[in-house]
């Protein structure tokens, strides 16, 4: 789970490979985006509020979102990285 920079929006990396975007005044979900990488651990928002970056264990890559509108952008592929809930490590 991340918060938006501006405390507006809540995300959440679900399962299913789905990311949900929740609006924290109204407590609604106003996004969901299938990113089909497998599953997601780990969730950030950049500072200016334009993208959300997931880390995808199922297909060791880094999923990075659009925040206008709430879309995937790309995969980044982490070749030679094994990721794991509690670490990142060479493989």
């Amino acid at each position: 789970v991340a918060v938006s920079p501006d405390s507006s929006r809540l995300y959440i990396a679900g399962n299913h490979q789905q990311f949900h975007v929740i609006d924290i005044a109204t407590r609604r979900r106003i996004a969901t985006v299938t990113h089909g990488q497998g599953g997601s651990f780990g969730i950030a928002a950049s500072p200016d509020g334009a993208r959300v970056y997931l880390m995808a264990t199922g297909a060791d890559s880094v999923v990075i979102l659009g925040t206008a509108p709430y879309a995937l952008q790309s995969v980044v592929e982490l070749d030679g990285f094994y990721l794991r809930s509690d670490s990142i490590s060479l493989s």
